[in-house]
């Protein structure tokens, strides 16, 4: 239960920082390249500058004849090795002579020396040779002058034909960003491990909250059933020991003494075959092919009903009538009309009135045959109309009525009506009270449609 009321502070923490970590591992790639430029960038406009500045020095001091003075080597300009957080870095000064490239000056905090001073034009990255023509700076990666993997940035210095190359090397950049990859691993894989733990535990509490819950259901059907049982039996029995001891010899008391058993046996034959076809529905899975589906007379099969239920009726004062017309067959089981006519006709009685009128009805409606139940009592309210039809869920009426039941009945007449291909709900009746339909096909739309398929 508490787990269940603070669950959305476990899982809201947990899918922020989630998308954090993972939005930091997508863009890492992203990022190394963020640190590149930062760590090229500046030094390359460093340099770029004091290089622009020692030209414009230069071109004064050759207008006097000084120009020797201004001679270029490795330590001539002291931002070519600026400050910068990667010690595994260069910066390099090149100039384009014919078809090779030469080193004017080179900069660096390491220990590796250039392998080359000059080198061939057609050798070069493909980002220098794009300095040197277009006059355009780039970047990438690749091998470097000096280190076997790098990244570096190239930039035409503006008035010169030299161009500034940085390069960092490839693994110790890597190395710079292991330590926070590494946190982001670890934090991912911590989030992996408590979302497990928790959706693992969130599922066991509810596998066992399933179970519980099925272990109530069994208990409250199977309690539901033997009260269902035990009542008419004890009636049954009771008054056929009585019959039997002639304790009961007028003729209105055997007469009253065989009502009660009559109707206590109808009911008990509800309740059995209720519980016979939640059983077997349950087991079936497809439903009959068009040319396994029986046949039933749905006139006749109402009659069986009106007589079969009239004891149950009787009891409380119930008045039963009928307005079925004359239909044709429909495809569907005689049992299964039968059981879902006196489900509904159950339903009635046990939640409407004493004295009611409870009226059957039948017709054709186009190619399908349609038969109901309308009775007098509190209806079913329009939230209801979908969850009545499963198994064990009692409606507002049922609940304070307090009526007891298997609550089975309407289920096993939804399930029914499926298997056949039909449909069945709930509306209105317009004289006050509930109308429950279910609808078949008919025999005859049947034959219509073989008809029609021969002839094409």
């Amino acid at each position: 239960m508490i787990l269940r009321r603070w669950s959305w502070l476990i899982v809201l923490p947990l899918a922020v920082a989630a998308g954090i970590a993972v939005f930091q591992v997508v863009y890492l790639e992203r990022d190394l390249r963020h640190e590149v430029d930062d760590e090229l960038s500046a030094p390359l406009d460093a340099s770029r500058v004091e290089v622009e500045y020692w030209n414009r020095l230069r071109e004064m001091a050759r207008s006097s004849g000084a120009a020797d003075r201004y001679a270029i080597t490795d330590s001539t300009f002291s931002s070519l090795n600026a400050a910068h957080r990667i010690d595994d870095s260069r910066t390099t000064l090149l100039a384009r002579r014919g078809d090779s490239i030469i080193v004017l000056a080179s900069g660096s905090r390491d220990s590796l020396r250039l392998p080359n001073r000059a080198f061939a034009y057609n050798s070069a990255v493909k980002q220098l040779k794009t300095a040197f023509t277009s006059r355009r700076g780039g970047g990438g990666t690749g091998h470097g002058l000096v280190y076997e993997r790098a990244a570096y940035s190239v930039a035409p210095v503006r008035g010169t034909d030299w161009v500034l190359l940085r390069e960092v090397d490839g693994p110790s950049l890597i190395e710079e960003l292991l330590v926070p990859f590494a946190i982001n691993v670890a934090f991912i894989a911590s989030l992996i491990v408590f979302a497990f733990a928790y959706l693992r535990s969130r599922v066991r509490e509810t596998n066992l909250r399933r179970e519980q819950e099925l272990s109530e259901v069994r208990a409250d059907f199977l309690a539901a059933v033997s009260h269902e049982l035990r009542t008419p039996l004890a009636q049954i029995r009771m008054f056929a020991e009585l019959l039997r001891n002639g304790a009961m010899r007028k003729p209105d008391e055997m007469s009253r003494a065989l009502n009660v058993i009559e109707k206590e046996s109808s009911r008990l034959s509800i309740l059995v075959d209720n519980v016979l076809n939640y059983a077997r529905l349950r087991r079936e899975s497809a439903p009959p092919s068009v040319d396994e589906k029986p046949v039933t007379d749905v006139n006749r099969d109402i009659d069986y009903v009106m007589d079969a239920f009239a004891p149950l009726a009787n009891e409380k004062q119930v008045i039963l009538s009928s307005t079925a017309e004359t239909v044709s067959q429909a495809n569907v089981d005689s049992e299964a009309v039968r059981q879902i006519l006196l489900n509904f006709l159950e339903n009635a009685v046990k939640y409407g009135p004493r004295g009611q009128t409870v009226t059957i009805g039948a017709r054709r409606e186009g190619e399908r045959v349609r038969i109901w139940i309308e009775d007098q009592g509190p209806g079913v309210e329009q939230n209801e109309r979908e969850s009545i039809w499963t198994a064990f869920r009692r409606g507002k009426a049922g609940t304070e009525s307090r009526t007891t039941g298997a609550g089975i009945g309407l289920s096993v007449v939804h399930d029914l009506v499926k298997k056949y291909g039909g449909r069945v709900w709930v509306e209105d009746n317009p004289n006050g009270g509930a109308r429950f339909i279910a609808e078949f096909g008919s025999v005859q739309a049947q034959e219509n449609n073989r008809g029609t398929s021969l002839i094409d």
